[in-house]
Order: structure tokens, then sequence, then C-alpha cells
């Protein structure tokens, strides 16, 4: 039986951290290991992560802020499994997640890493209907022409991968300050292979917090990430189509914004403008 290692960075999560920890100790999996780093919260995380640790069997390390990245890699130094789930400390694992993941990747040596569907809920735990959409494939397999160019997401939350390919591209780069996407495209760049199965695998929270709700610190990393990949054939596609996602987020909740950054981020392509309809839709609150 393969070993599990669930690394998990907790910052100022203490709302939610108790119930990301139960759902992954509950899992029906043997052989599982949970780590924890508290990277130097101010609200109660500390002290709830420690009262946890006297009923519960995990790992916990707390310390000063240091970063998500560098919290990452150094719970992946200290992990000991075969394969590796990160983890936000405000989500939770969907039941029967690891045995799922791990049957797959058994049964599929060529398979870097799979990942899977999330189901959105509220900050009271309330599933909130229709977010595993965006994510559901038709196919299994994600290329790296359709995530660099925007056309195939992984959801963060659902991820798990072979702990020898993460370490052979010396786990997550302090370059970006998004984990994951610059990690996929490495990977697929170089050959292995992502896959998705269309089956819920967490929880994911969706409240004010989220990294994912910064849009234009998202953007900007985003393409930050694509620079890397500035001599690749499609780098002014994937860019552009990249832009056209920024400003279609931008439409749905900053209206105004939306128009004053329309001259940055227009291209001369149907896609674009085939967006600028989200203007004339209401906007979310």
């Amino acid at each position: 039986m393969k070993k599990v290692s669930v690394l998990m960075p907790c910052y100022n999560h203490e709302k939610f951290v108790e119930a990301a920890i139960r759902s992954v100790l509950a899992q029906e999996y043997e052989n599982l290991e949970l780590l924890v780093i508290d990277d130097g919260s101010t609200d109660k995380s500390p002290e709830i992560l420690a009262n946890l640790q006297k009923e519960l069997p995990f790992t916990l390390i707390c310390r000063s802020n240091k970063g998500l990245i560098t919290t990452l890699n150094e719970l992946l130094s200290i992990a000991s499994g075969d394969y590796i789930c990160d983890f936000a400390s405000d989500d939770m694992f969907v039941q029967g997640r690891i045995a799922t993941q791990v049957a797959y990747l058994d049964s599929h040596p060529r398979v870097a890493a799979v990942c899977g569907l999330p189901t959105w809920i509220n900050t009271n735990g309330t599933v909130i209907p229709g977010g595993e959409k965006h994510y559901y494939r038709a196919k299994q397999s994600i290329t790296f022409d359709e995530m660099f160019c925007g056309k195939a997401e992984i959801h963060g939350a659902t991820e798990m991968i072979r702990a020898d390919v993460l370490r052979q591209f010396n786990g997550w780069s302090p370059h970006f300050e998004i984990e994951d996407l610059g990690l996929w495209l490495q990977i697929l760049n170089s050959g292995y292979e992502i896959h998705q199965i269309n089956e819920p695998l967490s929880f994911y929270r969706i409240h004010d917090n989220n990294m994912s709700s910064k849009i234009s610190f998202m953007y900007g990393q985003i393409q930050k990430v694509l620079s890397h990949f500035s001599d690749h054939k499609l780098y002014k596609h994937a860019s552009n189509r990249w832009k056209t996602h920024h400003f279609s987020a931008l439409c749905r909740t900053k209206k105004s914004e939306a128009i004053r950054m329309i001259p940055k981020l227009a291209s001369a392509t149907f896609y674009f403008w085939s967006h600028t309809i989200n203007l004339l839709l209401p906007q979310k609150r």
C-alpha cells in the first residue's frame, strides 16, 4: 500500500482548520500522514492546532511567517509518502478521496498527477451548486497546450502527485506566488501526463480571503508564469487568452475596472470581443 503525505500550510484559518484536519484524518486509508505548518498565524489557529494534536495523529510545526511557497517546500522536505497532496487549511476532503486517487496512480504508471472535481461550499459548509462544472472534462488527459492557453485548469484542492516527480522539479518554484500553474506546465512540458477524473474529491470553501478571489493579483502571477515559456510558439496566443479570462472575471465583479482595462487587455480576436457581452450581465456582489 503506497504511503500518502498530505501537506497542509495554515495561515489565519481559525474558523476552518479543524474541519480540514478532521476531513483528512477521517479518510478510510491506513497509510497516510498529515503534516501541518502554521505559517505565523495571527489568529487562534496555533492554539486550535495544538489542542487538536492532543487528540489526533498529525505532525505540527508552528513558526513565524515565511509565505506559502516556502512553507510547502518545507513540508515536502519532511514528507515520507510516495504520493503527495498539498491542501489548504480552509478546505475539506471528500470521504474516499485518498483511496480513489491512489488506485488511479497505481494503475496508471505514466501519469505524474491526478486531479478531480471540487464541490464549492460557503463559510458555513453549505454546498454552492455548480462549482464543479467549470472543471468537468470530456477526456482524462490534460495537455501542455490546453493548460498553457487556459483551455484546461486543475483545481488545486483536488490534486495528488507522485513525490519523486515533485522532487525532480525541486517542489514549488520560489519565483511565483501562486504555487500550481508553473509546476503543472513544467511537468507537462517535460513529457509527463496529468489526468483528471470527473469525481468530486474536495470541498472548496468560498470566502473573502481566497487567493483565487484576488483577480488582478492572480492575473499578474499567471502572466509571470507564462513569460517563462515566452519562446513557445503559442505564447502570444496564450497571453491573449489569459488576458481575456482576466477581463471576463472583471466584468463579473468589477465592471468599472473592466472598462478601464480594455486598452491593456483587448486583443484583435473574436474570443476577446465575444466576452464583452459580460459587461451587460449583472455584477456579482
